[in-house]
């Protein structure tokens, strides 16, 4: 569809959808992703109590992995463009400001540290995304003519 032919409102109106689809989507992965990673966080430690810093960042990895991999097939199957970026925003911006408004007191470092996750968690949903949107129909992740 050529924009050229179309009026202000309708112009206006594609505008708002490509932004209410990138935003809308989103929001629906990084809220899948969170529910995922948090069941996931629930079944293992119920189902397999492991004990000890091996056991705890075992799960972390596996409830992370989960999350991402939610989030990237959501994304990846919904969105117009911009797959990985989406992806990867709606994986990381609320698990990093859970963990800012959670624990003010830490220092730089150990933000750093605890961000590392997170930041995986964004690549491996940013990885997926980009994965399932390669695999939808070209008409449909086909950039708009000009």
């Amino acid at each position: 569809m050529n924009d050229v032919e179309l009026d202000v409102l309708d112009r206006s109106t594609l505008r708002l959808w490509r932004i209410s689809n990138l935003v809308g989507w989103g929001v629906v992965g990084a809220v899948v992703a969170m529910v995922a990673s948090m069941l996931t966080l629930r079944i293992w430690v119920v189902v397999v109590p492991w004990r000890g810093l091996s056991g705890t960042l075992a799960v972390a990895a596996l409830a992370v992995a989960t999350g991402a991999l939610a989030d990237g097939v959501i994304v990846g199957a919904h969105v117009y463009r911009w797959p990985g970026w989406v992806a990867a925003g709606g994986f990381v911006l609320p698990a990093l400001l859970g963990l800012l408004l959670s624990a003010p007191n830490f220092s730089v470092v150990e933000v750093l540290t605890i961000s590392i996750a997170p930041g995986i968690g964004a690549c491996l949903a940013a990885l997926v995304a980009r994965w399932r949107f390669r695999r939808r129909p070209r008409a449909l992740r086909a950039p708009a003519a000009r």
